[in-house]
């Protein structure tokens, strides 16, 4: 088959020096390169140059030779470049992304525009900029239609009636609040996610609530971010909006608890949560057009069928932030507060306005409008048992299984998140995850635990040394010391399966004897509590705790007897304890140590708490204080008399 005479536009032309359109560029050095992708045997194209004529044609303004070109103009020799393509996994929408890769000088996707040459074998487009245009939101709503009638896990929107208060966008000059009073199912309404910030000074309240329902509220009266969520609502053609600052009456813990209480449903139910993902807060607003990609570099692409198109070229190597070269997530204000973390897990369907453009999320795949090449999502989405449409009746083993690894995951996720109000917040800002694992766990809630998994919840540990390592206020309760919500840390949630796998080991457990949680809002039992005990039956071990210097750590010092015939009583050094909050002192307090699990047949480890006596409590009422890392002889663990402890 003879070889096609290249088509070649002048300004295509212009992108590489003769030399590269004599090698890499040309025909067949080109389609030896695409060949590699499905035959990796082939070994893509090789030729070699000189650094001396890269860096010569760099400054002519090659741009392939300027990818390679050296920063120090006195270097030379010779420069042995192999190319060859992949097909991109891991995320990257939409599918089928192409890679380029230099051996040992680079790799980058590719991506173009639509009109050109290379347009019908390169999917990924580049970014749509200009985000809040009826352009924008035509593609937006394709994303969606798209995604549900292809997509076997997006579960059709419900028809489930509205929230008790929602707003109606159809009127921007004066959007008004509209009390539903159990409006008829098929209404569609948007869901708002968003950061408050620092001020929120429009909210409902009991004293204002007729006033917005009878008379509205002027349209430049809300702050930016609410403006913009009612105008891409309105664009969407959906012509309700909830906001949690003006669905809930702000000043009334009644109204506070009922709207607690079904917030999962709140989000679940919705046809689309708009996330403002780039928005730092209330003011901020997030229709603003966003910053244009700046590739790499843009270099020919050489069609088999003879036309040259082109392509931008996005590096994966990442230099610091930049979101004009590549695009994280987790780096969005969003991804930073705790309660967007449930807004977002719980939306079947949602439009991420970005900082790099608008997104499509459900619980497949995250996508650019427009086709545009989009980084892989690090957000958590729900495992599939958690799912709206999914009967979680009777759960499989496996579902089971990944609930409980999402949940672990989940404490990770949110605790180091930031809120406003913790101690308001910690526990029901969570609270409708919570409910939605309870109708698979099938187990009561308690305090941010599950009495189903007691032992294994209760050995949760702070994660590192961050700054955030504190209690709640002394002045508001908050969360039982036995709580991750207790302290304001990243906390890790360990899984216990390995251990507690069916015959690996003769597990020793303490015992719960009872556990009791009293609850600020009483129809809201996931959300935050106003008191709570809980009482282990099990080994207690008094112990003293010396400061230490190695690795910052507190040394534990054993003050039990192992050996009876000892007339005094000997110090034993158990291992350190990691304290749950930084500023913890424990000078002249009574502390203990209680084994929660451990290897009873070979003592090889113990899982092991440490408490300390309560402040303004009778004697016997504990307060954790830390988790024991154990050394050494462990045989100590099970010594002595069992005993109840109780802890608050």
């Amino acid at each position: 088959m003879a070889e096609p005479l290249l088509q070649i536009d002048p300004h295509i032309k212009a992108l590489a020096c003769d030399a590269c359109w004599a090698s890499i560029f040309s025909y067949q050095g080109f389609q030896k390169a695409l060949a590699s992708e499905h035959d990796h045997a082939s070994g893509g194209y090789s030729y070699e140059t000189t650094q001396q004529a890269i860096n010569a044609s760099a400054t002519q303004g090659c741009q392939w030779c300027k990818l390679f070109a050296s920063k120090d103009p006195e270097k030379t020799g010779p420069v042995s470049l192999n190319v060859t393509f992949s097909t991109e996994k891991g995320g990257y929408t939409p599918a089928g992304i192409k890679k380029l890769e230099v051996k040992n000088k680079g790799s980058y996707r590719l991506y173009t525009d639509a009109e050109d040459n290379a347009s019908g074998v390169i999917r990924a487009r580049d970014r749509i900029l200009q985000i809040n245009t009826p352009a924008s939101y035509v593609l937006a709503l394709k994303c969606l239609n798209n995604r549900l009638q292809n997509h076997d896990e997006c579960p059709p929107p419900p028809t489930s009636r509205l929230p008790d208060r929602v707003i109606d966008c159809s009127n921007l000059d004066r959007p008004k609040l509209v009390l539903t009073d159990g409006m008829a199912a098929g209404e569609k309404y948007a869901t708002l996610s968003y950061v408050w910030g620092k001020t929120q000074n429009l909210v409902t309240t009991t004293k204002n609530v007729d006033a917005f329902v009878e008379e509205g509220i002027p349209f430049l009266q809300f702050p930016r971010t609410i403006r913009d969520a009612m105008a891409a609502t309105s664009s969407l053609g959906i012509r309700y909006l909830w906001v949690d600052a003006l669905c809930i009456l702000q000043d009334s813990a009644e109204d506070k608890g009922k709207q607690l209480a079904n917030m999962k449903n709140i989000y679940t139910d919705s046809y689309v949560t708009l996330i403002a993902a780039c928005s730092d807060g209330v003011d901020e607003g997030f229709l603003h057009d966003r910053p244009a990609r700046i590739p790499a570099a843009r270099v020919p692409f050489v069609c088999a069928d003879g036309k040259v198109g082109s392509v931008c070229l996005a590096s994966t190597s990442m230099v610091g932030y930049d979101v004009q070269q590549m695009y994280h997530d987790e780096m969005e204000p969003t991804n930073y507060r705790g309660w967007c973390l449930q807004e977002r897990v719980l939306s079947e369907r949602s439009f991420v306005f970005a900082s790099d453009t608008l997104k499509y999320q459900c619980q497949r795949e995250t996508v650019n409008i427009g086709d545009a090449f989009c980084e892989p999502s690090t957000g958590p989405r729900l495992p599939r048992a958690f799912a709206s449409n999914v009967d979680l009746k009777s759960p499989s083993k496996e579902e089971r299984m990944w609930a409980r690894r999402y949940w672990l995951y989940t404490i990770w996720e949110y605790s180091r998140r930031l809120l406003t109000r913790p101690d308001e917040d910690k526990l029901s800002a969570l609270a409708g995850i919570a409910e939605q694992y309870a109708k698979i766990s099938k187990s009561r809630y308690c305090a941010g635990l599950w009495e189903a998994t007691m032992l294994e919840d209760l050995l949760w540990k702070r994660n590192g040394m961050g700054e955030r390592q504190v209690r709640g206020s002394s002045e508001k309760y908050r969360a039982p010391s036995w709580s991750w919500a207790a302290i304001d840390a990243h906390t890790d949630a360990p899984n216990f399966e390995s251990k507690l796998e069916e015959g690996k080991y003769d597990v020793g457990k303490c015992e719960v004897v009872e556990c009791q949680v009293s609850f600020v809002y009483p129809d809201a039992p996931f959300a935050a509590v106003s008191a709570a005990r809980l009482k282990l039956k099990g080994f207690v071990h008094d112990v003293r705790v010396e400061l230490g210097q190695k690795g910052n750590m507190i040394f534990l010092i054993s003050t039990v007897t192992l050996d009876v015939a000892d007339a005094e009583p000997t110090k034993k050094e158990i291992g350190s304890v990691s304290l749950d909050c930084v500023e913890e002192s424990l000078d002249d307090m009574k502390t203990v140590v209680v084994p929660i699990l451990w290897d009873h047949r070979a003592y090889s480890w113990v899982e092991a708490l440490v408490f300390t006596q309560a402040e303004n409590r009778a004697d016997g009422v504990f307060r954790r204080v830390g988790h024991l890392y154990a050394k050494g002889d462990m045989n100590w663990v099970d010594r002595g008399e069992e005993s109840v402890i109780t802890i608050v």
